[in-house]
């Protein structure tokens, strides 16, 4: 069988080996591979972007149903846009017509502005990992769950792997991400299957 994990197994694995984890009585103790810090990862082809939401969605209610925790989703496009009409307020509408003008420019070119300048609004302006932990501060570990979705709307801009590492010791609710991309060996991951496969994730992927 394939090292590689973004295949048409995904739900078997969600199901199977995720779900379980979500409802166990230990879940704090056994989603963390380091004390303090409660993240997993669950890799899931970027094709199958809605299909995977339906299934979180349904997911979510099935553990709550069946164990006494809340889930908390939060959605990364949800968070991209209100970082773009913070900087550019009231509507983003700016950032936009910037990106209009320079239309004689290298399509290339372009891209690698608008990338850069997204970049910028979602490290500096309006840090992405702030923007999780201030939604996830007042949770009890022992009490609820945080789902992170949508996350390849970060893609090209930001990378999956920079969110997770910003918001260790930060963040103490048992956090699952959603990552759109390929897993290959224990713990190489490839965001939307065309970034540069990264290696060494510290967290449990699934």
């Amino acid at each position: 069988m394939s090292s590689t994990w973004s295949d048409s197994r995904w739900r078997e694995r969600l199901h199977e080996r995720l779900e379980p984890l979500l409802k166990s009585r230990e879940l704090v103790e056994e989603i963390s591979t380091y004390k303090g810090v409660p993240f997993a990862l669950f890799a899931y082809p970027p094709t199958a972007e809605r299909d995977l939401r339906r299934e979180v969605g349904m997911l979510a209610t099935r553990v709550e149903h069946e164990t006494t925790r809340k889930i908390t989703t939060i959605s990364m496009a949800d968070l991209l846009w209100e970082a773009i009409r913070t900087a550019y307020p009231p509507d983003g509408k700016a950032l936009f017509d910037a990106e209009r003008s320079m239309s004689s420019e290298e399509p290339d070119r372009r891209l690698e502005g608008l990338q850069e300048t997204i970049r910028a609004i979602l490290s500096e302006v309006c840090p992405l990992p702030k923007m999780i932990t201030e939604r996830l501060a007042d949770l009890d570990p022992e009490k609820n769950l945080a789902f992170l979705t949508r996350v390849g709307s970060l893609y090209p801009a930001y990378r999956a792997s920079a969110l997770l590492e910003n918001l260790m010791n930060e963040v103490r609710v048992p956090t699952i991400l959603f990552y759109p991309g390929t897993r290959s060996g224990t713990n190489t991951l490839r965001f939307m299957d065309s970034l540069e496969a990264l290696h060494g994730y510290r967290h449990k992927i699934f």
